[in-house]
This record gives structure tokens, sequence and C-alpha cells, in this order.
């Protein structure tokens, strides 16, 4: 008896940290989200929703069974597929990146920076001990983005940082999302490979 109540008075000890968390966590999210839409309101096309995109994407992916689900271990499977090249991805990239350019600037420097570097960091140094994760995943992004987005083990080593609790919050999948399309489009793209080559071939005189 003495050891039930024991250790239900831990318990309740506990909770109020374990809210406390619950809650930074979900303020983390938003605070990245916010960050983000209001960045893309400064810009010349401020009409666009990167949040809303993501979702267009993620919901693509699943009909198309590449995703299973919206799980880590899901996307580490399409992480999977796309450094396979695997058919069924090249395939849902070639039916779908036409429509994804009409409704979104993919790749355009300024959304990358936004969502890969500049609201990780923002977030992060406004308290920097309670959003040590962010400087971890910060760190990966523009890591990332220095290799031209083109490494597939750089993007599963992002997803490993997030939680399983986490990564449910879109403000902390969504940038997830869109490195899977990126990374796709460095894999499938035809004109990224032509500009490769091109240069494989150049001369450089001293």
């Amino acid at each position: 008896m003495n050891l039930y109540w024991t250790f239900s008075f831990k318990i309740i000890l506990l909770l109020p940290l374990i809210i406390f968390l619950s809650c930074q966590e979900r303020k983390l999210d938003k605070k990245i989200e916010s960050c983000v839409v209001n960045g893309v309101k400064s810009w010349e096309r401020g009409n666009i929703e990167f949040y809303e995109f993501a979702k267009k994407i993620e919901n693509a992916m699943m009909n198309a069974q590449l995703l299973k689900g919206k799980g880590k271990q899901d996307y580490t499977v399409l992480f999977n597929s796309i450094g396979a090249e695997s058919t069924p991805t090249r395939q849902f990239y070639n039916e779908h990146i036409e429509t994804f350019h009409a409704d979104f600037p993919v790749d355009l420097f300024f959304i990358n920076n936004l969502v890969f570097n500049q609201c990780p960091y923002e977030v992060y140094s406004k308290n920097k001990e309670e959003n040590e994760i962010l400087k971890r995943i910060g760190l990966l992004q523009l890591e990332a983005m220095d290799n031209g987005f083109e490494d597939i083990q750089q993007s599963q080593k992002i997803l490993e940082e997030y939680t399983t609790s986490d990564f449910d919050k879109i403000g902390f999948r969504a940038p997830i999302i869109y490195l899977a399309l990126l990374n796709m489009d460095r894999k499938y793209n035809s004109e990224i490979e032509k500009l490769r080559r091109r240069n494989a071939d150049k001369v450089f005189l001293n």
C-alpha cells in the first residue's frame, strides 16, 4: 500500500514537468510555423502557403503509395526509395513535378533558406537552452543546403533528430516533406543532370 502511494505521489509530482515539456514542444513547432508564414508574406508573392503545400505533397505521396503513413519510419522508407532511384518514386516525380512547380516556387533560395536555415536559427537563438534540438537540426539542414540537397543520407540524419511525437506535428514534419521533394528533384530532374554533365566536361585553363 505504501509503495502504491509513493508511486502515485511521484507521478503527481512529475505531471507539471511533463505538461510543461509538452507545451514547450507545441510552442516550438508553432514558433517555427509563424516564422515561415511571416517570412513568406514578406516576399513579393507572399500569398503562397508553405504548410498547405507540404500537406499537398504528403497526400499525393500517400495516394501514390510512396508513403504508407506519416511517421518517421514511413519517411525512412521514402528516402531509401529515392536513394535507390526506384521506378515508382521516379514515376511520381515525373507525374507531379509540373503541378508542384505551378503551385509553389520549388527550390527558390529565399524559401529554402527561410525553411531550413533562417527560421530554425531565429527560434533557437531566442531561447538556446530549451531549443537545443533546433540547433542540431538547423546545422544539419544548413549542411544539406550547402550540399545542394543531393545527399539522401544527410536527409535521413535530419529525420532521425525528431522524436516520434515531434514528427506528428506538421510544423516539424513539413521541412522533411519538402526535403524529400528536393531530393527527388536532384535525382530525377533531367535539366540538373544535363548541367552536371556540362560542368564535368568543362576544361579550365590556368
